[in-house]
């Protein structure tokens, strides 16, 4: 499959969490906590097999190198949670404020050291398969519902798991020995499932408001909201970007800030001509919420091939003016 419809579903997933974490509790927009967890788990799935797909075929050693890294990140996280759970506040201290939920007793802490997968509340062994299934564990010990929702992993903390794991499930296959073409229908598979949860996300914005599908809530995602017949758009377009700084080891495009009126930002490529060939067509090759977005991010550049790189503003509808083009070699 194109990654080109991979890249267009993990951008409005990465537009959607950015916007959740923007939400305070109270606004009729702000995800449950489960269908939040889900946004960020399919994003960080996606967004791992679209970079093992942008490998070349049989490259085992990087995937194996990437493996690796992400093995060892996650005994760190895991080492996190660990001393995150011994750093509980005991019963025994005074509840500072009144009707807060109890400080833990020891039981309970061993209770979480339990579920979380650190058995009779000892750290253990951190060979790599114990790794892997401490990262399967550690969403559903934060799912279990507690007296005090301060007694499970921190969000920051799951996602940072989550996504290694991701990382690592995404990279296996080619790292042992698989094919590309595994790769991609991996990529197709996380695609489709990131389509079903843009359809989920949709379903609950529209239903957060009187204004339904016409809601501007849904441009802010990066979906369109439906508009009366005869009703044109508003023509606010997002600016010209400033110039990009080019980072070829990196492989990305950075500007200062984010363009006005533009969520986030797109990023093309396109071959130069080389005569008698003309040039290639204009693919996009990258998305982003921040000011850095990668030229790589679809998929490496052909080796020893000259490319013009650049970036645009977007703000789920329209695209504003491109920025300057810089030249790389593959």
């Amino acid at each position: 499959m194109s990654n080109q419809r991979a890249l267009a579903a993990l951008e409005i997933l990465e537009l959607a969490g950015n916007a959740q974490a923007l939400r305070s509790q109270n606004d009729p927009f702000f995800l449950t906590i489960t269908l939040s967890n889900l946004l960020q788990s399919r994003r960080s799935t996606l967004a791992a097999v679209i970079g093992a797909a942008s490998l070349a075929e049989g490259d085992r050693a990087g995937a194996s190198a990437i493996c690796r890294a992400c093995l060892e990140t996650l005994e760190k996280g895991h080492r996190a949670g660990k001393n995150f759970i011994d750093g509980l506040l005991p019963d025994f201290v005074p509840v500072a404020v009144a009707g807060d939920p109890p400080h833990l007793s020891d039981a309970m802490r061993l209770m979480l050291h339990e579920r979380y997968g650190f058995e009779g509340g000892v750290i253990g062994e951190f060979d790599d398969a114990r790794k892997e299934a401490l990262a399967r564990q550690a969403p559903i010990a934060a799912g279990v519902t507690v007296d005090n929702p301060a007694w499970v992993y921190p969000q920051p903390l799951l996602d940072f798991i989550a996504g290694h794991y991701a990382t690592l499930q995404a990279h296996q296959s080619l790292a042992t020995g698989g094919t590309r073409q595994q790769a991609v229908a991996a990529t197709l598979a996380a695609t489709e499932a990131a389509e079903d949860m843009i359809a989920r996300v949709r379903g609950f914005y529209i239903s957060a408001s009187d204004a339904g599908d016409r809601t501007p809530e849904l441009k802010r995602i990066g979906l369109q909201p439906r508009r009366l017949p005869g009703e044109a758009s508003s023509g606010t377009v997002p600016d010209a970007p400033a110039n990009a700084v080019l980072d070829t080891v990196a492989k990305t495009l950075t500007i200062a800030t984010m363009p006005a009126n533009a969520n986030s930002l797109r990023c093309y490529r396109q071959k130069v001509a080389v005569a008698p060939a003309p040039a290639g067509p204009v693919e996009l090759c990258g998305v982003s919420v921040s000011t850095t977005v990668s030229y790589t991010q679809s998929g490496p550049l052909d080796a020893g091939v000259g490319y013009e790189v650049w970036v645009v503003g977007y703000d789920g509808t329209d695209e504003g003016s491109p920025g300057n083009r810089l030249a790389v070699t593959g």
